[in-house]
């Protein structure tokens, strides 16, 4: 780690640094590699060539541009590939306003202007396809592309037959953020099994987990599925979207043909600010990484605490009319130890949800 610099990324490149000072790093995504030829013990053994080593890489990381290191989701990959997956292909998109590459042009507009792709239909989940709304979603015509947009998340949560029936396949390219009880995956999943039924393709335009993919954690679902429920899986499951789908796929026998395009250069460990892509609030109320890794917790706690909602730092205070001692109600909670986290009293007044 002495050498990777501050742009190749931890876990997805490699590297060996010798005793004498001599070192290798290499980075396959950007098909890269830094050698330093050097030999600390001469004249007397005292030499440090650390601090060196670690800026050369830096240096050689940023002369041979920005995307050494870069993380590709599935939409930089398709058009790094020409779009060649969809060529010849009537499609309907499922996507809302985190559907975008990492310069953030919009999904929506990057296949309606590429050549030999036929964009017909747009399908917008929960928040709609611009991702402002709180409510249900009704059926529109997207003012950019002229294109009717239906909703997923108003009268209906899957794509009806007459729907789907002239497109040949579907494309999927939504942000979830690693969470069970977020509605993106439950689109997913509906829209999948749509596709089986209709015998079209459906293709996933994958995108990292933003709170990592290598932790799992929380209680099971017990009852049956939902659209919040989406599975008896654990509240934070540590897939990408594109891993749900080739599971549910599978275990429920849906026999879809799917597609997934891939993730270049994402590290399991690694969080969304480790990516070096733009954050986009994927829903009003999630606006930042440390609400996304917060969500799962906080978020059991809503049918009885405020979480914030409609505040200007969602699912990172919690209170309640009845908690009449913030001061005793934050140190009894610090008392508990917890790692990682640290609570300090706070009075507030929501404005949505609970209380």
């Amino acid at each position: 780690m002495l050498f990777r610099s501050k742009w190749f990324p931890a876990g997805a490149s490699f590297g060996h640094t010798g005793w004498t000072g001599t070192s290798l790093w290499i980075d396959p995504t950007s098909r890269s590699f830094m050698i330093f030829l050097a030999n600390r013990v001469h004249p007397d053994g005292k030499g440090d060539v650390t601090p060196l080593r670690r800026e050369l890489s830096t240096l050689a990381a940023e002369a041979m541009g920005r995307d050494v290191g870069a993380v590709l989701n599935g939409i930089d990959v398709l058009a790094k590939n020409k779009f060649a997956q969809l060529k010849g292909l009537k499609l309907g998109l499922i996507t809302n306003h985190t559907g975008q590459d990492r310069a953030r042009n919009a999904t929506i507009d990057l296949l309606h202007k590429a050549p030999g792709v036929s964009l017909v239909a747009l399908f917008s989940p929960e928040h709609g396809i611009r991702g402002a709304l709180d409510e249900k979603v009704s059926d529109s015509k997207d003012e950019q592309t002229g294109l009717p947009v239906f909703s997923l998340y108003g009268v209906r949560r899957t794509p009806a037959p007459e729907q789907v029936a002239g497109l040949d396949a579907l494309v999927f390219d939504i942000q979830d953020i690693g969470c069970r009880f977020y509605t993106y995956p439950a689109t997913l999943i509906n829209c999948l099994e749509a596709a089986a039924k209709a015998k079209k393709k459906f293709i996933v335009l994958d995108r990292a987990n933003p709170i990592g993919g290598n932790a799992v954690e929380g209680p099971l679902l017990v009852g049956t599925n939902s659209f919040v429920a989406w599975r008896n899986v654990p509240l934070r499951h540590g897939m990408t979207l594109g891993e749900v789908a080739r599971m549910v796929n599978a275990e429920r026998g849906f026999g879809a043909d799917l597609t997934v395009i891939p993730v270049e250069g994402w590290a399991r460990a690694q969080w969304f600010d480790e990516l070096g892509q733009p954050w986009t609030n994927p829903s009003p109320n999630m606006r930042s990484l440390a609400a996304a890794a917060l969500y799962p917790g906080v978020g059991l706690l809503e049918s009885a605490l405020s979480v914030g909602r409609g505040m200007d730092t969602p699912f990172e205070v919690v209170g309640a009319p009845y908690v009449t001692d913030d001061v005793r109600f934050a140190a009894e909670l610090n008392r508990a130890g917890l790692p990682g986290v640290r609570f300090h009293p706070v009075r507030f007044t929501p404005t949505a949800s609970t209380f």
